[in-house]
């Protein structure tokens, strides 16, 4: 009885759709597609110990094991080339089988949860637009999510590493700004306030240091087993892509909402539904219009959305190359202000750790535009 019944809620879950995700697979050590399916030179590339920015969606394709399993259910699926009146007969027929083990159950409890099962299937079976191309779209957007994730996990990781040495920077800077303040309140040039204030600062300083150290791995980590490595892999990641904010003036956000409008899995989703409910359930054509349309505007939102972000990202990058060029020259009028004796050291070192933070920030408004191109280009090709 248990073997049956696990055999039952397996593909009663299949059905409903709840089984899409199975993170635990432990991961294949051979790809998705038969070798000829790609050169030598591609092999090589996605098997080496690199990670590159062009790749991910390939590694993603071949080793998340996500993906993976996904495939493997999808190839075992019951439900292959069935439109959707097949898959209103197939959901009955579970619901009648699901009836059938609650009058063999062991206990009322178990009966009850096999009879509500049944309601379920015939209540989706009495209205169901779904067919087998639906359920593979499904698993489709799985994948191209999880690619967006890791394109995110990858900028991320470089935008940590940017903070990172920002910060130990800042951190260096702060230990001498907090003991230049002990020593000026030593001979009275400094309230215990200012040491106060400086080892505040200082305290700050580290936690973030800390923060940005635990981000810088398990980016790294999550973005390695994303794509296929083992949780304590160290996979050589390769840099972000170059983006030239200039490029952006060139791009035609009317033709490319076309094209997304046309790759978009919502919608081929919706129109699917559309169909199968126009052919099997004409009284339920209207509701599918309006799901389509009203699909249709957000996507158009989301995607200008993603075009504004676009613009903004390369306008933030572009202030912040100019705010680093002006502190650069800042430096050099205190470098000259300091061989004069017209400054101090620290209020140089001030100057100096100025600078670094806006080279850093310089960095990270640079990472900032890259994963807003991602993003648009995502968008371009219907994963929004």
């Amino acid at each position: 009885m248990t073997e049956v019944f696990n055999k039952k809620i397996r593909r009663v879950m299949a059905v409903l759709g709840t089984a899409l995700f199975s993170g635990a697979m432990a991961l294949s050590v051979s790809a998705a597609t038969p070798e000829f399916a790609r050169s030598e030179e591609e092999w090589a590339h996605l098997r080496d110990n690199v990670l590159e920015w062009y790749e991910i969606e390939d590694l993603i394709h071949e080793y998340n094991a996500t993906v993976l399993k996904n495939r493997e259910d999808l190839s075992k699926d019951e439900r292959r080339s069935m439109d959707a009146e097949e898959l209103r007969d197939y959901l009955l027929s579970e619901a009648d089988d699901m009836d059938s083990m609650a009058d063999y159950a062991d206990s009322a409890m178990v009966a009850a949860t096999f009879r509500t099962q049944a309601n379920a299937l015939r209540s989706q079976a009495d209205s169901n637009v779904t067919d087998f191309d639906i359920i593979r779209l499904d698993y489709e957007v799985i994948e191209k999510n999880l690619f967006r994730t890791a394109q995110d996990l990858f900028v991320n990781y470089y935008t940590a590493l940017a903070k990172k040495a920002g910060a130990e920077s800042g951190v260096a800077y702060l230990e001498r700004a907090y003991a230049s303040a002990v020593n000026r309140r030593n001979v009275g040039m400094a309230t215990e306030l200012d040491v106060l204030t400086a080892q505040e600062s200082l305290e700050n300083a580290r936690a973030a240091l800390v923060a940005n150290e635990t981000e810088v791995r398990t980016s790294l980590t999550n973005l390695q087993v994303l794509c296929g490595w083992g949780y304590d892999s160290a996979a050589e990641i390769r840099e972000v892509p170059e983006v030239d904010p200039a490029s952006f003036a060139g791009i035609d956000p009317e033709a490319d909402l076309a094209q997304a409008l046309a790759a978009s899995y919502t919608l081929k989703t919706d129109e699917i539904r559309l169909k199968n409910a126009r052919s099997f359930y004409p009284g339920l054509s209207e509701q599918y219009e309006s799901q389509l349309a009203a699909d249709t505007n957000t996507f158009k939102v989301g995607f200008r959305g993603a075009y504004d972000s676009l613009i903004n990202a390369g306008l933030a990058y572009s202030n912040a190359c100019a705010d680093h060029a002006l502190k650069a020259q800042d430096l050099a009028a205190a470098e000259r202000k300091l061989s004069l004796g017209l400054i101090s050291q620290m209020e140089y070192e001030g100057v100096r750790n100025d600078l670094i933070t806006m080279q850093t920030a310089e960095r990270t408004a640079y990472l900032a535009m890259v994963s807003a191109k991602a993003a648009y280009d995502a968008a371009v090709r219907g994963i929004l």
